[in-house]
C-alpha cells in the first residue's frame, strides 16, 4: 500500500497540502491529489433532465437551485434557455413547456 505522503510527492503534490485538503477541508482523496494549487475541485455538473425532475416536486426557484447546488441566477438562466414554465411557487419563467 501507497502511503498518502508518497502519492502527493508522485503527482508533485505537498503532502501537507494534500493532508490539510482532506482532514480539514474535506475533499475527495482523488481531488485532494490532483487538482492543482490554489484551484476549486470541479463542479458537478446538472443536466436538463435533472431539471425537469426537480421542476416536477412543485419547489421554487430557489429551493430548487439549493438542492441542485447552483445558484438561483443560474437555474433561472437554465430555466428560460430550456423554456420551460416553472409550476413551483411563486415563480414562473419561460414560455412552455
Amino acid at each position: 500500500m501507497t502511503s498518502l505522503a508518497a502519492l502527493a510527492r508522485k503527482n508533485n503534490m505537498n503532502p501537507y497540502t494534500v493532508r490539510y485538503r482532506i482532514n480539514d477541508m474535506g475533499w475527495d482523496k482523488m481531488d485532494a491529489l490532483i487538482v492543482p494549487p490554489n484551484k476549486t475541485p470541479p463542479l458537478l455538473k446538472v443536466t436538463d433532465k435533472q431539471i425537469m425532475d426537480i421542476e416536477r416536486l412543485g419547489l421554487s426557484i430557489g429551493s430548487s437551485a439549493y438542492l441542485l447546488g447552483l445558484d438561483k441566477s443560474t437555474l433561472s438562466k437554465r430555466i428560460k434557455r430550456m423554456k420551460i414554465t416553472w409550476r413551483g411557487r411563486q415563480h414562473k419563467t419561460g414560455d412552455k413547456q
